[in-house]
């Protein structure tokens, strides 16, 4: 016989559903950590968590959008400093999103100052020499 409460025959425990704080904890979260890092601050497993955005597809949805809207604010930013003259940010996006590389040249001639910027434009190979410290 079926228990009063939808569960079938034998009962069983209750499928975990997360509530509006937790979903809000989630769109919080989303940017800084993993899943499996999610699932831990809210005391399940990645199976359970897993399970529950089956079931509560808006779970991930809220995640991957929230994940995502954090991604293009970092990226934007990043972009905005590499334009205004941040070195750092101007490297690590030409190596991340052009191609580059920087490797010591191996040549006898070129002064030991000298450092190869290699990049990949539409498969075309270049290179560039930069001397440091002129």
């Amino acid at each position: 016989m079926a228990k009063g409460d939808g569960q079938g025959v034998g009962g069983g425990k209750k499928p975990r559903v997360l509530n509006k704080d937790e979903i809000t904890s989630v769109k919080k979260l989303a940017g800084v950590l993993t899943i499996h890092q999610l699932s831990e601050f809210l005391e399940m497993s990645h199976d359970t968590f897993t399970r529950i955005c089956e079931r509560q597809p808006e779970v991930m949805r809220t995640y991957k959008k929230a994940r995502a809207n954090i991604v293009g604010k970092v990226a934007y930013s990043l972009v905005q400093d590499a334009i205004e003259g941040d070195i750092a940010s101007r490297i690590f996006y030409l190596k991340t999103q052009a191609g580059w590389s920087e490797s010591k040249k191996d040549d006898p001639i070129a002064d030991s100052s000298n450092t190869v910027i290699s990049f990949n434009v539409k498969e075309a190979k270049s290179e560039v020499i930069v001397t440091r410290g002129e």
